[in-house]
């Protein structure tokens, strides 16, 4: 009864192992080869592109960052919104007297939705490449509509008074 061994396997494979040879690389034609290592040589390396000033358009393309009359007429707009809707909410829940809410509602709603329209006339002008267009045009529609409803109202409230 022979057996095989653990240790009589694992010279078995050494031996296999030992009969094979490495892969030989392949030889390039002696003009290429003579070619390439001086090229290696002399050529410089290249740096890594990095885009330039005007060519990032990554991040930009979603919030002009250049254009920054353009987003503070889209901040203005919406601060104003936010201002005027929220000093009604205040007014009606009783949270804040009428005063209060009046100048929460006719100052800050007012002088932001007048800075968004002016910031966004002056974003739409320095607008390049249609970067920062939308936000400003944005800002513009909002300032014209919390300006208009805020004069609607000052106008409502007029009539009611004196009558």
């Amino acid at each position: 009864m022979s057996r095989n061994r653990p240790d009589d396997e694992d010279e078995d494979a050494r031996e296999q192992f030992q009969e094979r040879k490495p892969a030989a690389k392949r030889p390039q034609p002696p003009s290429r080869q003579e070619d390439n290592e001086e090229e290696e040589d002399e050529r410089p390396r290249r740096r890594p592109s990095r885009p330039r000033d005007g060519d990032d358009d990554s991040y930009s393309g979603i919030v002009p960052y250049r254009n920054v009359f353009a987003l503070v007429a889209y901040y203005m707009g919406f601060l104003g919104l936010i201002a005027i809707l929220g000093g009604f909410v205040l007014a009606i829940q009783g949270i804040v007297s009428p005063g209060v809410a009046g100048i929460i509602i006719f100052g800050v709603g007012g002088i932001s939705g007048l800075l968004a329209v002016i910031f966004g006339a002056i974003g739409v002008a320095k607008a390049s490449k249609g970067k920062g267009t939308a936000h400003a045009v944005v800002g513009i529609v909002l300032g014209v509509i919390e300006i208009l409803g805020l004069m609607l109202m000052l106008l409502g409230a007029i009539a009611i008074v004196g009558r």
